[in-house]
């Protein structure tokens, strides 16, 4: 899930017996002005009136099925994502924010079905960096979409890549541990985390299969 203007094609993350590697990007919810892109909307000060929680909850949402729409498309078993994008892929993970999705958006129960079987076949996820900006992002978040406050990965092979170091290194962390299920790797990044990868990460949690 491309989140920042960071070289994604070809990006690897090594398991023993294993490599995945981005071979589709997903293009960003939002658009703004000057060329900036977002998976989420900004952040906005409090009160927050309930139009506006409103607009942020399907801006989440709709990320959410974009990212069910392209697994299914193009029959992925893998999703790696960076940044804020952390917090959609986390929602695919939810069944009760999928639940929502579906009826919030009118999803018909025929492709609802076809998403649902995406849950079955994607056997990893890697989150790189989880972090929202700015920070505060993420209660505010919490806050509009409750059902991703604690996520279960499942059966999935999840790890969670936390930039040591880092500004942003505790707000990782925090939003790694509400990650059940996933292994967490701690890392030294060549760079602020938010727009930079770690290259060559190896993680045993993804050796567990010998095929994806």
């Amino acid at each position: 899930i491309e989140e920042n203007p960071v070289e994604y094609k070809g990006y690897l993350v090594h398991g023993s017996k294993l490599a995945l590697e981005v071979v589709a990007e997903l293009d960003f919810t939002i658009r703004e002005m000057f060329g900036a892109s977002r998976w989420l909307e900004r952040f906005e000060t409090p009160p927050v009136g309930k139009k506006v929680k409103h607009r942020m909850r399907l801006t989440l949402i709709d990320g959410m099925l974009s990212v069910l729409r392209v697994v299914r498309d193009y029959s992925l078993t893998a999703v790696i994502a960076h940044g804020e994008a952390c917090l959609v892929l986390m929602s695919v993970f939810s069944t009760e924010a999928r639940v929502a999705a579906y009826a919030e958006r009118s999803v018909s129960p025929a492709e609802a079905a076809t998403l649902e079987e995406v849950m079955e076949t994607l056997e990893y996820a890697v989150f790189i960096s989880p972090l929202t900006l700015p920070k505060a992002s993420f209660a505010q978040i919490r806050d509009y979409i409750p059902e991703i406050n604690v996520v279960n990965v499942g059966c999935s092979r999840a790890v969670v890549l936390v930039p040591l170091r880092d500004g942003n290194a505790e707000l990782c962390r925090t939003i790694a541990k509400t990650i059940h299920g996933a292994e967490i790797v701690n890392l030294t990044f060549p760079g602020p985390a938010y727009k930079t990868l770690h290259r060559d990460v190896v993680c045993s949690a993804l050796s567990k299969a010998s095929t994806i």
